[in-house]
């Protein structure tokens, strides 16, 4: 077996390997608490500052992360009052991310391509 592959075994996986799993798990893993803060923002018994401490956590998540379709969700459902400049500096910064991520794509697509063209049969 290659050094790099992943068996799913953890007992046959490398440190790096591990810790990389472990990386790709947690990036599928929802935050909770954010769902939490959703509660309390629905919540007619939450208090104000209830209310005020789950909006920020969830800005704040929103922004670090440029969740631009969460925040609209959030405006249009929950009351959250909408930030245009915002929505549109997430939205700038998705797009760009996307170019890359499709960029990277193409770019692999194309040496692969190129790779399998060259083969020759003879």
């Amino acid at each position: 077996m290659a050094s790099n592959q992943v068996t799913g075994n953890p007992k046959e996986m490398t440190v790096e390997q591990s810790e990389e799993a472990e990386k790709e798990r947690l990036m599928v893993t929802p935050k909770l608490s954010l769902v939490q803060d959703m509660f309390m923002l629905k919540r007619e018994e939450s208090l104000p500052e209830e209310k005020e401490a789950a909006t920020k956590n969830l800005m704040d998540a929103i922004k670090e992360n440029n969740m631009a379709p969460f925040y609209d969700y959030l405006c249009t459902n929950y009351g959250v009052t909408k930030d245009v400049g915002l929505a549109k500096e997430m939205k700038s910064a998705n797009d760009a991310e996307l170019k890359k991520l499709e960029a990277t794509i193409a770019g692999i697509f194309y040496q692969h391509s190129s790779n399998y063209n060259s083969l020759s049969y003879a």
